[in-house]
Order: structure tokens, then sequence, then C-alpha cells
């Protein structure tokens, strides 16, 4: 009776962080028993497709690797980082003394012994990092424990949004979803040095990927004129002046028309190709423009719920879907950037026991999404992570908006009636 009681309670009282580190390792452990019974076939059809497995890393610390001065932009329409990750890349590529003979060839560098090993220990950094962003948020909770610090860094790195997409691609997305998390939480710390510092990785996310700038309009909501005017004087600066190492204006110009170019392209997982998808799937035809409206239409309404979220969790969760799935281009790893929303809304409902009540509907589709993405280890179902993300983001953000102005026009009514 007493462990059955022990148990109920449990049950009872259990918090979001919990559930959702037991169904993830189930899942996981599902997997593995799964991988270990094929004879490892699963692990290595998700980890080792020849055309994909740590492509980016090697295709890009390829065109980086050449002298500075050059123009990166002219090698290949596959060069579209901006310049200031192919510093990055340049500074792990200058670490091996590699140079290569033909930078568009993906191959050469991932031949190369000492690139393999500069990888491993660029994704050993990122996992470090991981641990300390999560550690930033839990420790406002409780005490760091084994549970926190170790096993759920570990089930994270597990999941299709790091394993089997960004390391599996080479991704920078990856670093680019872990620095932009920790500038979230040192955004409002007490130190100043933290609060700078949150600023100037927000900006430094941007000069990786572009779109993480959208966070920066948490300062404007909240009316810190001064800080986003540093915020943008830093982005500007990290993002135009690597330039210089690369070609110059002759490089600006190429980058933004291969920029141009791959943003005309259309890829299943965003709004874009998820609506032009069902579209061709329904009529048996394709209708760019409908799909590219209810693109736009999904930017408006993620915008105006950002500004009727009442929660620094709320304005995460929809910013951080919003770069996940608004832009066209995107690929199967852009899923990485709901890493934000997790540990915020982890973070927030730690301590509290899951409910169902109607009041906490939006609670429940959040947790709902974040479960879906972090919770499939199966490189055939991201277009569920993405659909997922596109519909319970619709609903969680027309119900962000609807709540608030439901409770002003009754409050409104109730007055009138009342004189």
């Amino acid at each position: 009776m007493k462990i059955g009681s022990q148990i109920k309670n449990y049950c009872k009282n259990i918090s979001c962080f919990r559930l959702f580190l037991i169904i993830e390792c189930i899942l996981i452990t599902g997997f593995l028993t799964i991988d270990y019974l094929w004879g490892g076939r699963p692990f290595n059809l998700l980890m080792m497709s020849f055309l994909t497995r740590f492509g980016d890393y090697y295709m890009h610390i390829g065109f980086a690797s050449v002298p500075f001065g050059t123009n990166i932009y002219e090698i290949s329409n596959m060069a579209c980082f901006p310049p200031l990750a192919y510093l990055m890349y340049a500074a792990l590529a200058r670490l091996c003394g590699f140079q290569a003979a033909e930078p568009s060839d993906m191959f050469e560098a991932q031949s190369i012994g000492m690139n393999q090993i500069i990888f491993v220990l660029y994704n050993l950094f990122c996992i470090l990092l991981l641990v300390y962003a999560v550690n930033l948020y839990i420790k406002k909770v409780e005490k760091s424990g084994f549970v926190r610090l170790v096993v759920f860094p570990a089930v994270l790195v597990f999941s299709y949004p790091f394993a089997f997409s960004s390391i599996q691609r080479g991704n920078s997305v990856m670093l680019t979803a872990i620095l932009l998390s920790i500038a979230v939480m040192w955004k409002d710390d007490r130190s100043k040095v933290k609060r700078e510092l949150a600023m100037i990785l927000i900006a430094v996310c941007a000069g990786l990927k572009i779109y993480p700038a959208v966070f920066g309009i948490m300062y404007l909501k909240e009316k810190r004129w001064k800080e986003t005017i540093r915020l943008v004087i830093y982005g500007v600066v990290l993002f135009f002046v690597p330039f210089v190492f690369f070609g110059g204006t002759a490089a600006l110009s190429s980058f933004f028309n291969t920029i141009f170019a791959l943003y005309g392209e259309v890829h299943d997982c965003s709004v874009n190709g998820f609506v032009t998808l069902i579209v061709k799937g329904v009529f048996g035809r394709n209708t760019a423009m409908f799909a590219s409206i209810i693109q736009q239409a999904y930017l408006i309404i993620s915008l105006i719920a950002f500004f009727f979220a009442k929660s620094k969790r709320a304005e995460v969760l929809i910013l951080s879907s919003l770069i996940t799935v608004y832009v066209s281009s995107g690929w199967n790893y852009t899923c990485v950037y709901i890493l934000p929303a997790l540990l915020m809304f982890l973070y927030e409902k730690d301590t509290q026991p899951v409910r169902i009540h109607y009041r906490r509907i939006p609670d429940i589709l959040a947790f709902v999404m974040l479960l879906i993405v972090f919770s499939r280890p199966f490189y055939a179902d991201f277009m569920l992570i993405y659909g997922s993300v596109i519909i319970i983001s619709i609903l969680y953000h027309w119900i962000t908006i609807a709540l608030p102005l439901y409770r002003r026009l009754s409050k409104l009514f109730l007055t009138e009636s009342a004189s």
C-alpha cells in the first residue's frame, strides 16, 4: 500500500520536466533496443547517409580554408552563410593546417583526419555549452543534480534536433541555438556584464544564421531603447565587418545575390513548403502564391501574438517557432531552434504539477509541441515534427491573442452593464 500510495502521489505531483524526461528516456531506450536487435542499421540509416553525413561542416570548412581576401561567395552557390560563420570555420581550418586544393569539393575536407578530430572537438565544445545553458535555467529552480546536469543534456543530445539533424549535417545551427538559449537567460540577469554579453550573443547568432536577429524585438517590447541601439550596433558590426576578410564589397554583393536565390527555394520543413505539400496533395497542383500568402500571414500572426504574450516563456516559444519554420529555404535541422523555448518552458513549469484544465490549454499545446519535436529519432518522420510546429504554434498564437482580447472585452461589457 505504501508503494502504491507513493507512486500515486508521485504521479499526482509530477512536473512537466519529469514527465518530459520520463517519456524521452522511454523512447530513447526503445530506439537503442531496436538498434541493437537490428545490428545497428537504424543508427547507420539516420547518422551515416553518405551524401549528408556531417556535410555542412566539411563543405563550409573547405570554403573557409582559402586565403583571407578570397571572395568565398564566388566559389560555390552553396557558400550561403554570413562571413562571421566563415571566420569561425576559417579558424577551425587553420587549427588543423587545412587548405583545400579544391574548396568546392566537400569530400576532400572530409578525408583529412585532423578535420575529423576538430569536428569532434567542436561538437564536444557545443555539448559543454549545452550543459552550461541547461544549468543556467535549472539552477533558478533548485539545486543542480546528476539527472539535470547529465541525464537531461544527454537526452537532448540524443534527440532528433541534435543527433539526427544538426549534428548529422554538421550544421552550425546547433551552436547558434545554444548561444541563443544562453542569451535569453542572460538578457535579464542582475549582472550588467551578462546583460551586455546577451546582446553580443544575439548579434553573434544573427551573424551566424541571420534570422535569430528577430529575438532583438524582445528589447523593443520592453522599451529598453538604449540596449536596443547597442544591439543594433553589435549586429551591424558583426555582420558587415567580417566581409573585410572575404573580398570586401564584392563579397557583400555576391552574398546577397546568393541569399536572394537561396530564399527562392521552398523546402518541405517550412510554412511555405508545408502548405504547398498539402495543397498539392489535396488538389494535385502547386499554388505557390497561396503558400507564400500563408507564410507571410504566419509571420504577422506570430509577431502580433508576441506582443500580446504576457510571459517570457510565451515570447520565447513564439519567436523560436517562428525562426524554426518561417524561412522557406530552411532545412530539417532548424527544429533545434526550439531549444530556448524548451528550456524556458521547463524552467518556469519545473516545480508545478501537471494539471489538465481548460485555462492551461496554451501550456498543454506548448508541451505537446516540445515533446513531439524532441521525441522523434526517426528521419522518415521529420515532416511530423514541422507539421506539428506549424499547426500547434498557430493554435498557440491564436489563443495568445484571443485570451487577452476576451478578458478586455469581458471587462468592457461588465463595466457597461454595471453602469
